[in-house]
């Protein structure tokens, strides 16, 4: 869902919902004025409200989010080639702050090489939480005690 938005509009929605900041505190980390920060998330809601219509419901993307944690901890490839699509896409977005793969990643084989090159360079502090990000499980990563990062996924039935 978050592709659909500008990086401003993610940027928003993500301080608001996620950490819970108040519209002064956004405004004052992305520099624009409280007023527009409402109107970047009321924009932000509404695009995400179209999208979200075509996923299934929390729970049963809660548990396919659980089964994705557990086989990647496991390195349970067969598992995760049943539950990631053949027409996979792996966007990531460090608004202008951190490394970020340039272009989106397609494939299985490749989107897998990139989150096992990610975690094995991990810190070990790194720990994760699954929480609601735009009304649907996410993995909400931290590392050194504070945010940083998001895994959010778009779940559909269709292969």
């Amino acid at each position: 869902m978050m592709e659909h938005l500008k990086a401003d509009e993610r940027t928003v929605l993500l301080l608001r919902e996620v950490l819970n900041f108040s519209y002064s505190e956004i405004a004052n980390n992305i520099k624009k004025s409280e007023e527009n920060c409402r109107k970047i998330f009321s924009r932000a809601k509404q695009k995400i409200s179209v999208v979200e219509g075509e996923s299934l419901n929390y729970e049963e993307n809660k548990s396919i989010i659980d089964r994705f944690i557990e086989a990647f901890q496991m390195e349970h490839t067969d598992t995760l080639l049943e539950l990631i699509s053949n027409n996979v896409t792996l966007y990531s977005d460090g608004g202008g702050k951190v490394t970020a793969a340039i272009r989106p990643i397609t494939s299985v084989t490749n989107v897998l090489a990139l989150l096992y090159g990610i975690i094995k360079k991990a810190p070990n502090d790194l720990y994760f939480r699954v929480n609601s990000v735009n009304y649907q499980p996410a993995i909400v990563i931290y590392i050194n005690g504070k945010f940083h990062s998001i895994i959010s996924f778009y779940i559909s039935d269709k292969k």
